[in-house]
């Protein structure tokens, strides 16, 4: 990300109150996977997540992004978590294919195991409604047990 696209987001940003959760689509290594499964893949998730808990940013699109972009974002942004829905390398039969990472509380310092990732997001593979509903499952889950454990212990 360049100084000016920083600078853009940073500017976007004060506008978008209270957003918890960057959501940004890419076509990464595959233009074709971006465009047969992102939408549905976002339109169901976000029927699915909670409007109370979940403050979604405006969906970023960038061409030609890599995983750790989502990183990069949600420091910017400050958000207890990232996702990103990118086009997977083709081959094995399969240029279609759409994975979706996530990862809480993104800085540029993550590293690949602090993210969690579905893949084969596509209609012969996880269809995105399905895809949908088990990220919609996993990041409430995620949220849910992270604050579980920054609860103040009980005196007992």
């Amino acid at each position: 990300m360049n100084e000016e696209s920083k600078k853009r987001l940073c500017e976007a940003a004060k506008t978008w109150d209270g957003v918890n959760f960057a959501l940004i689509v890419s076509d990464g290594l595959s233009a074709t996977a971006a465009n047969e499964n992102a939408l549905e893949t976002v339109s169901e998730l976000v029927k699915q997540l909670p409007a109370d808990k979940w403050k979604i940013s405006p969906i970023m699109i960038i061409p030609f992004a890599r995983v750790k972009i989502q990183d990069y974002i949600g420091q910017i942004l400050g958000v207890r978590h990232s996702l990103v829905l990118i086009g997977e390398r083709p081959g094995l039969g399969s240029p279609d294919s759409l994975s979706a990472y996530f990862t809480y509380k993104p800085r540029w310092e993550s590293v690949e195991s602090d993210r969690n990732c579905i893949s084969n997001i596509r209609m012969q593979g996880m269809p995105p409604k399905i895809a949908a509903r088990k990220l919609a499952l996993l990041l409430g889950g995620v949220a849910k047990a992270r604050n579980r454990r920054h609860r103040p212990k009980r005196q007992y």
